[in-house]
């Protein structure tokens, strides 16, 4: 059985990525811009609702990829990196802040690198869409 993530529907799992990393970056971007405490919360909360979705997103992905009999290993894997992930988080603002002057300025890169991730989605929906029309 293939992915389902790029299976024709309502919505696809390329379209969903689209939609979550342009709302990461755009939230990064508003917190690392804004110059008032209302703006720095209306950031966090486009950027969390990016991430709200994003999570389920990547694990039902990565999860419909793997045969039934490993998923619960899978489900495993995918648990750890997360952890690390979070881990490592805190770790990645403080050096981009010390690296780039300050906090907000750590919010602006992670706001170009959540952008990335919405370029990847963009080219990887044109092929997707490019591979389907040759049938």
């Amino acid at each position: 059985m293939g992915s389902r993530i790029d299976q024709p529907g309502v919505m696809t799992g390329i379209a969903l990525l689209l939609i979550e990393f342009g709302l990461l970056a755009i939230g990064f971007m508003l917190m690392g811009r804004t110059g008032t405490v209302a703006g720095f919360l209306a950031g966090c909360f486009v950027n969390q609702l990016g991430a709200g979705m994003l999570l389920p997103t990547l694990l039902v992905w990565s999860m419909s990829i793997l045969p039934f009999e490993v998923r619960g290993r899978g489900t495993g894997f995918w648990q750890s990196a997360f952890a690390l992930g979070q881990w490592l988080s805190p770790l990645a603002v403080t050096f981009f802040s010390l690296r780039m002057g300050g906090l907000m300025k750590s919010f602006e890169m992670l706001s170009w690198m959540a952008a990335a991730g919405f370029i990847v989605a963009l080219v990887a929906q044109r092929v997707a869409g490019r591979v389907a029309a040759r049938g």
